[in-house]
């Protein structure tokens, strides 16, 4: 009996150690808008600005839903600049790109033109069409 609860023991603790062992997901490598125009330069990658806020309900369906999409961040990681900015402590970069409406996803060439914007809550399956359509 002994024997058997020990074993059982040791089984838990082994699929536990396994678990927590496990990578975690994988994150969206934020920049700053600074960090991130510069790097989309330097690297010729086409740079993802969102701007949000810490009081909007759709940004924070965004963050829960959209940025966390695997394929959503695979492709932000590897192939763009994501930058993100609070609307909120960042005034004049909003400023700077007429920032009306939350959230807002602008996507602007390595020469700093713009390609456009999407205001207002984007789906991952939608994200990932306006990503095939814009260069990479």
């Amino acid at each position: 009996m002994l024997k058997t609860v020990i074993s059982t023991f040791l089984a838990v603790l082994l699929l536990a150690a396994t678990l927590f062992a496990a990578d975690p997901p994988e994150k969206i490598k934020w920049l700053d808008y600074r960090q991130g125009m510069a790097r989309g330069k330097q690297t010729g990658r086409t740079v993802m600005i969102y701007f949000y806020s810490d009081s909007c309900p759709s940004c924070t369906k965004m963050e829960q839903e959209t940025w966390k999409d695997a394929r959503v961040v695979a492709a932000l990681n590897s192939r763009y600049t994501p930058v993100k900015v609070n609307v909120n402590t960042e005034r004049e970069v909003a400023g700077l790109y007429k920032v009306y409406y939350l959230p807002t996803t602008w996507f602007i060439k390595p020469d700093g033109k713009s390609y456009g914007s999407r205001s207002g809550y984007i789906p991952a399956e939608m994200l990932l069409k306006i990503l095939t359509y814009i260069p990479d």
